[in-house]
């Protein structure tokens, strides 16, 4: 009897139906069949094969780059850096600075606004030097005529400088404004001077800008006359400025 055949759609060859399997795609036979797992087979294992490789070529360089030895001998070279970051320094602000507050000192008065420019200047550049936080304004005299309240044009260009360096400062200060008299006439009038003295500089002050609230007025009339030593009379007819 003679058996039925078929042509492999693989190989061409007329092969007896026994000998080979009908798929979707066509008759194939047991050859093609056997030699199509083959195939599939040496490429999973070439796969196989060419990732242990991979694996192998990146575990020894892993391997060199932690235990490389480097310059003189120098082994586990670390690949981070720790950087120590300093804080630059503050720069000065004369805005945040409190005006210090210094005694009244009779030889350390200044009365004049060129004397006051300079004296000023040089503490502001001690204050930076420093950077401590205060500054010093220098103390200031205003002298007045006998039994005179009124203030001189020069006398109140020296209160507008006084004023404008209080208001460099934070001015968080209190200014001490003292007003003082000679010893001619009774204590009465002499009272009474020393208080319009010392009320006409705070209210010069406040036209300059300083909040009176930053202002503390006390007058003495001819009271302390004994406590200070000037060569004239005319030099205690004055009011004085400090830094409380």
């Amino acid at each position: 009897m003679e058996q039925k055949t078929m042509k492999c759609t693989k190989c061409h060859k007329d092969v007896v139906v026994q000998n080979g399997i009908n798929k979707p795609n066509g008759f194939i036979c047991n050859d093609c069949i056997k030699r199509r797992k083959s195939k599939r087979t040496a490429i999973i294992i070439g796969c196989i094969i060419l990732l242990g490789i991979v694996g192998i070529t990146v575990y020894l360089i892993q391997g060199k780059k932690t235990n490389t030895t480097g310059f003189d001998g120098i082994t586990n070279i670390q690949d981070s850096v720790n950087v120590s970051v300093q804080k630059p320094a503050e720069t000065f602000d004369i805005a945040k600075t409190v005006a210090q507050a210094t005694p009244v000192i009779a030889g350390q008065i200044v009365d004049n606004i060129e004397s006051f420019k300079r004296i000023f200047a040089e503490n502001v550049q001690k204050a930076r030097e420093l950077n401590n936080g205060s500054i010093v304004i220098p103390n200031i005299s205003i002298l007045f005529n006998f039994n005179s309240f009124d203030i001189s044009s020069t006398s109140n260009e020296l209160l507008k400088e006084y004023a404008k360096a209080f208001l460099q400062t934070n001015k968080e200060a209190i200014i001490l404004v003292e007003g003082f008299a000679c010893n001619i006439g009774g204590d009465v009038a002499n009272n009474w001077i020393s208080e319009q003295r010392a009320k006409n500089v705070l209210q010069q002050l406040v036209i300059a800008g300083i909040p009176e609230n930053k202002i503390e007025v006390k007058w003495y009339g001819k009271s302390r006359f004994n406590e200070f030593k000037y060569s004239s009379k005319s030099e205690y007819r004055r009011v004085v400025l400090s830094v409380k």
